[in-house]
């Protein structure tokens, strides 16, 4: 059950991948929202896509590989450049010239890259959580001790559990580790909840 049904629906293509975009209200301005990385599909933006279309046209797509776009094994369909050019795409399939691009974690660096790039067609960014490396990782991300995402560890504790062998062994494991790190919050665990079943 969702909130709000989109008012339009489509997908647009890069190289073989299919991108699902939705697009909800009719406002003067256009907002963008960017989602976090490939782990969920826009439906994270459930609690705010309704309020903004009220006022805003509000434009939301899923990345590669998950919700209603296709996956590929060909990794550089998920590289940074190849997001911002799905988010001009999907502009682009709406007929919109600018909007205010939102974006969390990496969708957030994903906005401030196209609004540096192609500041014609960025009216303003918000970035929540910006995925961007500014600074060295805190100490409890470098547990790894320069380990590569492709190597094989001794264990699987903490950041660790962030490696493709662990992915291929418990991705479920993955997912409750990483959402319980980035939605600590004791009051309710909904959205927990949801972008487990989302990443899964």
């Amino acid at each position: 059950m969702r909130a709000r049904q989109p008012d339009a629906a489509g997908t647009v293509q890069r190289g073989a991948v299919d991108i699902g975009w939705e697009r909800f209200g009719d406002g003067q301005q256009t907002l963008l929202l960017c989602g976090v990385d490939p782990i969920v599909d826009a439906g994270m933006w459930k609690a705010q896509v309704p309020w903004f279309a009220q006022r805003h046209t509000v434009i939301t797509f899923d990345p590669p590989g998950n919700g209603t776009s296709s996956r590929t094994t060909d990794r550089r369909v998920y590289s940074d450049d190849e997001f911002v050019a799905i988010a001009l795409d999907v502009l682009d399939a709406n007929g919109v010239e600018r909007a205010v691009v939102a974006g969390v974690c990496q969708g957030a660096g994903i906005a401030l890259v196209l609004a540096a790039d192609h500041a014609d067609r960025v009216d303003g960014v918000v970035a929540i959580n910006p995925g961007l490396t500014l600074s060295p990782p805190h100490a409890h991300r470098r547990t790894r001790r320069g380990a590569g995402f492709d190597d094989v560890l001794d264990n699987d504790d903490g950041w660790n559990k962030e490696n493709r062998h662990y992915w291929l062994r418990d991705w479920a494991g993955y997912c409750d580790f990483y959402f319980g790190k980035m939605l600590p919050e004791p009051h309710s665990t909904k959205h927990h909840d949801d972008c487990i079943e989302w990443a899964l």
